[in-house]
């Protein structure tokens, strides 16, 4: 077996350096961008293990479960406040308004209690669905923070205790004008029968 001369084994070297450089400068290029990229989820055993990077859309869904859960917990502190101010309400109208209604009604207990307890479902009716009206709080106006909820929820309550105080004072409104109806009537009665006097045989 012949071996190569010393000008061939420098000219065989010379051919394989540029080659074998290449090679090394790929390897180290390839370990760099390993180590730069993100960990990606793997299959198998290992797939927990590994580390892995929220995209962008698991972000934004977490933000607005986040955001849904705040408004939920606002809807469930006001609906519960908002009928219970409307039962305080009702019941302390119509409770004493019964006396109001006695009066109109000459006495006729049976018809103004009825007719009591018929505005009472009304009122019941007219103020929770306002309530449920105005229950919706908007996304694009929520900020998506605890102290930007308590600003909503105190708006809506704030407002909606407004509502309760006007239509309170239209129904006590209501029931003094019926009174002073009754009254009116009562009176030009009385004047009726008074002008017209004993009849007087001759």
């Amino acid at each position: 077996m012949k071996f190569l001369s010393g000008s061939e084994k420098m000219g065989f070297c010379g051919l394989i350096k540029p080659f074998l450089s290449s090679i090394a400068i790929a390897t180290l290029r390839k370990k760099d961008e390993i180590r730069t990229q993100p960990a990606c989820r793997t299959t198998g055993r290992n797939a927990f293990l590994q580390p892995r990077m929220k995209t962008s859309n698991e972000f934004i869904n977490i933000k607005y479960i986040m955001e849904t859960s705040k408004i939920f917990i606002g809807y469930i502190i006001y609906l519960p406040i908002a009928i219970i101010l409307t039962y305080f309400v009702s019941r302390t109208l119509f409770k004493n308004g019964k006396t109001f209604m006695i009066e109109i009604f000459k006495g006729k207990e049976d018809i103004a209690l009825a007719t009591n307890r018929l505005f009472e479902v009304g009122f019941y009716l007219l103020n929770i669905g306002w309530a449920l009206l105005i229950l919706k709080i908007e996304s694009y106006q929520f900020q998506n923070t605890y102290q930007n909820l308590v600003e909503i929820l105190s708006f809506k309550i704030g407002g909606f205790s407004i509502y309760l105080g006007v239509m309170l004072f239209l129904n006590l409104l209501l029931f003094f004008r019926g009174r002073k109806r009754a009254n009116r009537k009562s009176t030009v009665t009385t004047q009726a029968i008074k002008s017209q006097g004993p009849q007087v045989r001759l």
